[in-house]
C-alpha cells in the first residue's frame, strides 16, 4: 500500500465513523485518530511500524483529533524532545533547579513601579536555557506543573520575605497560574496559609491566569477565584482579547484587572485594527471598573497611544527586561518606597 492508497482508507474509516449514532434518544458521534507508518522508510520490522504508527497517531491526537497523520523524522525528534524534556524536568522539579525572573509593572500615569511578574526561567545541564513556552506545556502533560507552580509561590513569598528584612519595599508580585491549580481546591487555602504563615498581607500576591484557562475550567475555578479574592487576592486575567471569552461569565468574575495581550500592542500604534481591540478591551475594562495593564510595550510610540486612550499600567522591554532576583533587588534599591506604594495605589 502506497500513502495515496493508506490516506483513502483512512478517510474512509474516519468519515465511517463519523456517522451519528442513535441510542435511545441519544445521538452520539465517534472521531477517529490514526497514525500510519510505511515501510520500509519508517521501519523494516513490525514492531518499529507499530511504535512509528503510534508516536504518529498521539501526533494526530494532539493536532486536533479526527484526522491521520503520517510519521516522520520530524514528529520522531519532537518526540525524543519531549520525553528528554519530561524526564530531566522530574528531576529539576525534585532539586527545584529553576529560577525566578522579575519584570516591573510601571505607572503609566507617573512612571512608577507599581507591581513586578514573577517569571520561572529554567535552564538544564544537557539541554541548555528551555523556554517556558515549552517547558510548561511538557509539565502540565506530566502532572508536574501543580508542584511547579508551588515552588513559584514559595520562591516569591521568599523573595518578598527576603526584600522586606532588606528594608526594601517591594510591589505586589503577580504569578502566574494553570489552570490545574486552579482545579485544586486547596489551593486557595495553601496559598493563604503561605502568606499567614510569613506574617505578609494578601496583596502581596497578584494571581495571573489567562483567559483561555478561565474559560476551561467553569463553575470549579470560579470556586476557587471567589475564595482567593474574599481573602483579598488580586485576581489578574492575562493575554485578554485571546480566549474568546464570553461577557456574561466575564461579570461574574472576581477579577480585579485585565492585561491586554502584547498581540494587540504590537501594532497598536501603526494598525488601526489592533488599536480597535485596544480601545474595546479598555473601554470594557474601564466600564467594569477594572485596572487595566498592557503587555509587550516596546516603544515611545505605543506608550504614547496607551496613554492616550487611558491604559493604566504597562509592562515591557521600553521599560525593564526580566531580571534576575538580585537585579530586581538593586532596583528595589534605587526607587523610592513612599512613591512605590503611591504608584501601587493610585494604579
Amino acid at each position: 500500500m502506497d500513502s495515496l492508497e493508506a490516506s483513502t482508507v483512512c478517510r474512509r474509516i474516519i468519515d465511517a465513523l463519523g456517522q451519528s449514532i442513535q441510542i435511545r434518544e441519544n445521538s452520539l458521534c465517534v472521531t477517529a485518530s490514526i497514525g500510519i507508518s510505511l515501510f520500509p522508510n519508517d521501519g523494516s520490522d513490525e514492531s518499529t511500524l507499530l511504535k512509528n504508527a503510534d508516536v504518529a497517531m498521539h501526533h494526530a491526537k494532539a493536532q486536533g483529533k479526527n484526522r491521520f497523520q503520517y510519521f516522520d523524522a520530524e514528529i520522531n525528534r519532537a518526540v525524543l524532545r519531549r520525553h528528554a524534556l519530561e524526564a530531566r524536568l522530574r528531576l529539576a522539579r525534585q532539586r527545584n533547579a529553576f529560577d525566578l525572573h522579575y519584570q516591573p509593572k510601571i505607572s503609566i500615569a507617573n512612571g512608577t513601579m507599581v507591581g513586578a511578574e514573577a517569571l520561572i526561567r529554567w535552564t538544564d545541564p544537557d539541554l541548555g536555557a528551555v523556554s517556558p513556552a515549552e517547558f510548561i506545556p511538557v509539565a502540565e502533560r506530566a502532572g508536574l506543573i501543580g508542584s511547579i507552580g508551588h515552588f513559584v509561590v514559595s520562591r516569591v513569598i521568599n523573595d518578598i520575605l527576603e526584600w522586606h528584612s532588606a528594608g526594601l519595599n517591594p510591589p505586589p508580585i503577580a504569578v502566574n497560574i494553570s489552570p490545574s491549580q486552579l482545579r485544586d481546591d486547596g489551593f486557595a487555602t495553601w496559598l493563604q496559609d503561605s502568606l499567614n504563615k510569613a506574617g505578609l498581607p494578601s496583596s502581596s500576591i497578584v494571581i495571573e491566569l489567562t483567559e483561555g484557562a478561565l474559560m476551561d475550567q467553569g463553575e470549579s475555578g470560579l470556586k476557587v477565584l471567589n475564595v482567593l479574592a474574599s481573602c483579598g487576592v488580586k485576581i489578574s486575567i492575562d493575554d485578554f482579547g485571546t480566549g474568546y471569552s464570553s461577557l456574561s461569565y466575564l461579570k461574574r468574575l472576581p477579577i480585579a484587572e485585565l492585561k491586554i495581550d502584547r498581540s494587540f500592542v504590537d501594532g497598536i500604534a501603526t494598525e488601526t485594527d489592533d488599536k480597535a481591540i485596544a480601545i474595546a478591551i479598555l473601554s470594557l475594562a474601564h466600564t467594569l471598573g477594572l485596572s487595566t495593564v498592557a503587555e509587550g510595550v516596546e516603544t515611545a510610540q505605543q506608550l504614547a497611544v496607551l496613554r492616550m486612550l487611558g491604559c493604566d499600567t504597562a509592562q515591557g522591554y521600553f521599560f525593564h527586561k526580566p531580571m534576575e532576583r538580585e537585579h530586581f533587588r538593586l532596583l528595589l534599591q534605587s526607587v523610592s518606597a513612599a512613591d512605590s506604594f503611591v504608584g501601587a495605589s493610585a494604579a
